[in-house]
């Protein structure tokens, strides 16, 4: 059970990670990942449509614990996202303890002499299926949300991130949609908007999909 501690901040400057280094990072990972979020959207599209401030992993939440051991020496925060109304969540110094549900992302920072930041992403499965963390209604056969990007790195399917951009949009969300749905599948289409009609009845995006 997680609890409280103090905020404790990051007294060093880090680079943050590109997807190739992320990618080599994660070789020999025991769990599943890919990369997410922006960079996925990019990958997927195989050109860069926007800058981006971090690189984010998707990780089956079980895998957490595979997550720490591969990452023996660096330092891991899980981030408090509890209280919806803040301005910024907090960063917690993370110990082992099991991170439940809602709490979703951990920060890693390598204290080296070439110190590295990158984010972690915990995913829900149940069986051979991805849950939708949003919505325990929405699930996807685990074969079809991590895809080869045709860059040597796997990614989350489009129509997937997608659904994750549209609950809580910021500008560079809509751009990653603009970029991406030239290049959706019909399949993909549906699948994005059978989940928005779920999650998110309304939705401007649904005008265009």
């Amino acid at each position: 059970m997680v609890t409280d501690r103090p905020l404790l901040k990051a007294s060093y400057s880090a680079r943050l990670a590109t997807p190739r280094t992320a990618a080599a990072l994660m070789a020999g990972f025991e769990g599943t990942w890919c990369i997410a979020a922006g960079w996925a959207i990019d990958l997927f599209l195989r050109r860069i449509t926007r800058p981006h401030s971090d690189v984010e992993l998707l990780i089956y939440r079980e895998d957490q614990e595979a997550l720490r051991r591969h990452l023996d020496g660096w330092r891991l925060f899980w981030v408090d996202n509890r209280d919806k109304s803040a301005e910024e969540y907090p960063r917690i110094l993370w110990t082992g303890e099991y991170l439940e549900p809602p709490l979703h992302q951990v920060h890693a920072e390598r204290l080296t002499e070439d110190p590295l930041a990158l984010d972690f992403l915990l995913n829900e499965r149940e069986g051979d299926d991805w849950v939708f963390r949003r919505d325990a209604r929405i699930r996807r056969p685990l074969g079809e949300v991590i895809i080869d990007s045709g860059c040597q790195m796997p990614v989350i399917a489009p129509d997937v991130n997608l659904l994750y951009k549209a609950g809580d949009m910021q500008p560079h969300d809509r751009l990653d949609f603009n970029s991406a749905l030239p290049a959706l599948s019909v399949e993909q289409r549906q699948w994005l908007r059978d989940g928005l009609e779920t999650c998110y009845p309304g939705h401007e995006w649904l005008e265009v999909l």
